[in-house]
C-alpha cells in the first residue's frame, strides 16, 4: 500500500508539473505560478482517480484486482542481462514516463504534453474466481481491464463537458482526453500494450473510440459527439475486421 501511495503521489506532482509548467504569464512569478500549480494539481487528482477507478472497477469485475505502479523500465537491451537488478538496494525500474513528461514539458515550454506517467499491474486472485471456466486471468481481460482508464477518463471528459457552458472545465476536459490517449499507446507496459497484445480488436475499437471522442468534443454537443464517435469507432472496427478476416 505505500510503494503504490507514493507512485500514485508522484504521478500527480508530474502530470501536475506538465500541465501547470506553462501558466501563460508573460513574466515568470513565483507566487502565481505556484497558485497555479496547486489549482492544476486539484484537476490532475481527479483524472489519476477516475483513470485508477476504472482499471479497479473493470478488475473487480473479473475477479481479481490492479495496482497502481509508475511507468518504468526493467530493461535497456534484448540481451539477457541488459536488465536491472532485482536485488534489495538495487534500482529496480528506471521511470521512464515521469523522465519523458519532465523533459517534454521542458523543451517545449510547456507547450505540449507527455502524460503516459503510470502503469497497472493485474494481480489474480483464483480464490475470488473460483466458478469460472478459468481460474487465471485471461489476456483478454487484462486488456479489458486495461481499456477500463482511458476509457473512463474519457467518459468522464464527456460528462464534463455536458456541464461545460461557461467553459470552466476546459482544462480537465483536455487534461482526460490527452491522459486517455497517451496510456493507449502500445509499449512496454503501458495500457496500450496490455490491450493490443491482449485484444487487437478491442485497440482498434478503443483507440478509434478515444481519437474520435477527442476530436469531436471540442465541436460538437456531448451527446453527439459521443454517438459519432461510437459510429465511427464501429465502422473502423468493421473495416480492420474484414480486412483481416479477407485477406486470409
Amino acid at each position: 500500500m505505500g510503494s503504490q501511495l507514493r507512485d500514485f503521489l508522484i504521478t500527480v506532482l508530474v502530470v501536475t508539473f506538465v500541465f501547470a509548467f506553462d501558466d501563460k504569464q508573460a513574466v515568470f512569478q513565483l507566487g502565481p505560478w505556484l497558485r497555479n500549480f496547486l489549482q492544476v494539481a486539484l484537476g490532475v487528482v481527479l483524472v489519476v482517480l477516475v483513470h485508477y477507478f476504472g482499471h479497479k472497477w473493470a478488475a473487480r469485475r473479473y475477479g481479481t484486482d490492479v495496482v497502481h505502479r509508475l511507468w518504468g523500465i526493467k530493461r535497456f537491451g534484448l540481451h539477457a542481462k541488459a536488465h536491472l537488478s532485482d536485488k534489495p538496494g538495487k534500482i529496480h525500474s528506471i521511470p521512464l514516463g515521469s523522465i519523458l513528461s519532465v523533459v517534454v514539458a521542458f523543451i517545449s515550454n510547456g507547450r505540449f504534453f507527455f502524460t503516459a506517467v503510470e502503469s497497472i499491474e493485474v494481480e489474480g486472485s483464483e480464490y475470488k474466481r473460483i466458478g469460472r471456466w478459468k481460474l487465471k486471468v485471461l489476456e483478454r481481460e487484462i486488456a479489458r481491464i486495461a481499456f477500463a482508464g482511458p476509457a473512463a477518463n474519457m467518459l468522464f471528459a464527456f460528462v464534463l463537458q455536458s456541464f461545460n457552458k461557461s467553459g470552466m472545465f476546459d482544462q480537465l476536459v483536455m487534461m482526460n482526453c490527452l491522459y486517455a490517449l497517451y496510456h493507449m499507446i502500445p509499449w512496454s507496459q503501458l495500457d496500450g500494450a496490455k490491450i493490443f497484445f491482449g485484444s487487437l480488436y478491442l485497440y482498434i475499437f478503443g483507440l478509434a473510440f478515444l481519437l474520435l471522442s477527442f476530436l469531436l468534443l471540442m465541436l460538437l454537443p456531448p451527446a453527439f459527439a459521443f454517438f459519432l464517435s461510437v459510429i465511427g469507432a464501429g465502422i473502423i472496427f468493421i473495416f480492420f475486421f474484414l480486412r483481416i478476416h479477407l485477406a486470409k
